[in-house]
């Protein structure tokens, strides 16, 4: 295949946050940076939309008006009969429209000097000596550095290691549904609802937008067999009630069904982070969801794209002034594993002790709010999963005999 002659510093492989992120870094850095994305921006993407508080401050961008449109500042979380009504002072996330949001990135990039070619699909890389090759349909260019950032089935990943497995995804079913105002009386219009054990080993979520909703469920995606179902059934015991039915105890008994949400539903699968997997080797990196990086409690990919994305050029930055190469992808997964890894496996940690024990997980959480409140300090980058697990054994003897009823409402995470 015909190689273009141009070699660049650096070729990242895919537009998303991750992508977009190294990207805008690598350009400041005054790195010559070309992306290649298979997609044309926007592009619609399968996500509830959910960007936490510690993205955020990770992005470090100015958002233009309108791209965020709500706030979350209530969480109503639910288990079985247990059921919380959190309301925060300070955000633990907005919602945005990703389409728009991972414009928004893209366009910071090229606003720092990358250059991005959309519509060009990577089908694989190969080692050249001291540069790496992309190939695409069209012809192959040349780099110092290749980031991965294509995501969970990324091209490049194949690279380092082999696709992840079954035990190491979850699977999301997702929609996002216009909302008459009928509907909307009884959502969180400033929160998030999240539903555990529906389905089994997962959640599902509502995620209140402009005129719209967020919907979906996820779980591990060994054995999750009917997302379909599975997302009906939470509907059906979610606030939100079909189009026509009124919410609350005027709603009727029709109840929502798969023709209902023909035509909207979209699947995607998402990394299990807080496992040791390659994200490096010779002048190849993986950012995002292509490296692993996604916490397997809340499914929260993005803070750990923008941060892996970051890391990656940093890394690719001293690479190009010390001429190792080799030195530098090794600093690169050190940092991943220091920054990402460890904490994500305590997350995976708290995952399955609620797949184990279910009964038990849920009533040790629902009758101590203050430990949902730590999980929303986690989503704003203020507290770690290490420091809330390690909380636990003092928490259990601090509650001994002094149990709380549930309280309010509740429905998702975020």
């Amino acid at each position: 295949m015909r190689v273009d002659r141009k070699t660049w510093d650096l070729i990242i492989v895919g537009a998303g946050p991750a992508g977009a992120t190294a990207a805008r870094h690598a350009a400041r850095f005054g790195i010559e940076t070309l992306v290649l994305e298979r997609a044309r921006f926007p592009r619609a993407k399968v996500c509830a939309g959910g960007v936490t508080a510690a993205a955020l401050r990770e992005i470090g961008l100015p958002f233009p008006p309108g791209l965020v449109e709500r706030e979350g500042r209530r969480l109503r979380p639910r288990w079985g009969d247990f059921h919380l009504d959190l309301m925060t002072k300070d955000p633990y996330a907005v919602m945005v429209s990703r389409p728009r949001f991972d414009q928004h990135l893209l366009w910071a990039a090229r606003q720092a000097g990358a250059e991005v070619r959309e519509g060009v699909a990577v089908t694989g890389i190969a080692l050249e000596g001291d540069r790496v090759v992309a190939v695409t349909s069209e012809k192959a260019h040349a780099a110092r550095f290749v980031i991965g950032a294509d995501g969970v089935r990324s091209r490049v990943a194949r690279a380092l290691r082999p696709d992840l497995g079954p035990a190491e995804t979850g699977l999301c079913l997702a929609a996002d549904l216009p909302t008459t105002p009928v509907q909307r009386r009884g959502l969180l219009e400033e929160g998030i609802e999240v539903r555990y054990g529906i389905p089994p080993r997962g959640y599902g979520w509502i995620f209140p937008k402009e005129g719209a909703v967020s919907v979906g469920v996820g779980a591990v995606r060994r054995g999750f067999r009917r997302p379909g179902i599975e997302l009906v059934r939470f509907l059906n015991g979610s606030s939100l009630p079909p189009p026509g039915e009124a919410p609350g105890p005027e709603k009727g008994e029709k109840g929502w069904n798969l023709d209902l949400l023909r035509g909207r539903l979209r699947a995607c699968l998402v990394p299990l982070g807080g496992l040791r997997r390659p994200v490096a080797r010779d002048r190849v990196l993986l950012a995002g969801d292509a490296a692993g990086f996604a916490d397997p409690f809340t499914g929260e990919g993005i803070r750990w794209a923008c941060l892996s994305g970051r890391l990656a050029a940093e890394a690719v930055a001293r690479g190009l002034r010390s001429g190792r190469p080799d030195r530098e992808t090794t600093a690169y997964t050190e940092a991943c594993r220091a920054e990402i890894d460890r904490d994500l496996a305590w997350a995976r940690w708290l995952t399955r002790m609620f797949a184990l024990a279910p009964p038990l997980a849920s009533a040790f959480f629902f009758r101590r709010a203050e430990l949902f409140e730590g999980l929303l300090d986690i989503l704003r980058g203020r507290l770690t999963y290490r420091a809330l697990v390690l909380s636990f054994p003092a928490r259990l003897v601090r509650g001994r005999g002094s149990v709380p009823a549930g309280l309010p409402w509740g429905g998702r995470s975020g």
